[in-house]
């Protein structure tokens, strides 16, 4: 195989592994503060207003915001377990656990890569999945295009991707969890040599 074409595959998978872990991490994340807040009528019936004022073109209704919290307990655990399938599998691909759970926190809490904590959560691990899927020529380039749109947020739009904002997002996520690992290992060196000052004394 040429080493080209494999070290893209590999660099393709690292990413679809990563972004996937955060894709679980972030739904879990949110349903999880979800849950902890009053879910009545009044409560959905406020909501729901609420997104009638920022989403117009949308027509909510309140049973859209009526939720059962066993069932939302449920998609929480269901998350988790795939976070955790995630996590081991990028280890295996080269991503410590302990930095990609970093990783994700960071994102999820900071404006650190906006777009991947705004919808590229959704679509980032579908993009590698079809680019990857092109790699191994199981789809051709036109079926390539047609898989990179994003879902527009207000009006539910498809719309090609920015391939410009698409590489600045993959550059900062690899940037961040090269940060990250180095820090990381940083002070795993650090304690191991505070270990061994100790022993000699």
């Amino acid at each position: 195989m040429d080493t080209k074409l494999l070290t893209r595959k590999i660099r393709v998978v690292r990413l679809y592994l990563i972004t996937s872990a955060y894709s679980n991490y972030t739904k879990m994340e949110m349903n999880r503060n979800l849950i902890k807040y009053e879910n009545n009528y009044e409560s959905a019936l406020e909501s729901r207003d609420m997104a009638n004022i920022f989403f117009p073109i949308r027509d909510f209704k309140i049973e859209d915001f009526v939720y059962d919290k066993n069932e939302i307990s449920d998609y929480i655990l269901g998350k988790y377990k795939n976070f955790k399938k995630f996590l081991e599998l990028a280890e295996i691909a080269g991503t410590p656990q302990r930095a990609l759970i970093a990783f994700c926190k960071h994102v999820n809490n900071t404006c650190a890569i906006y777009d991947l904590r705004l919808l590229g959560s959704i679509h980032y691990p579908m993009f590698f999945k079809a680019i990857y899927d092109y790699l191994e020529c199981k789809i051709d380039k036109k079926q390539l295009m047609e898989s990179l749109v994003e879902l527009k947020l207000f009006n539910k739009e498809k719309t090609p991707i920015s391939y410009s904002c698409f590489r600045k997002v993959v550059i900062e996520i690899e940037k961040l969890l090269n940060e990250i690992m180095k820090k990381q290992d940083e002070r795993i060196s650090i304690n191991l040599k505070k270990t061994e000052k100790n022993r000699t004394l």
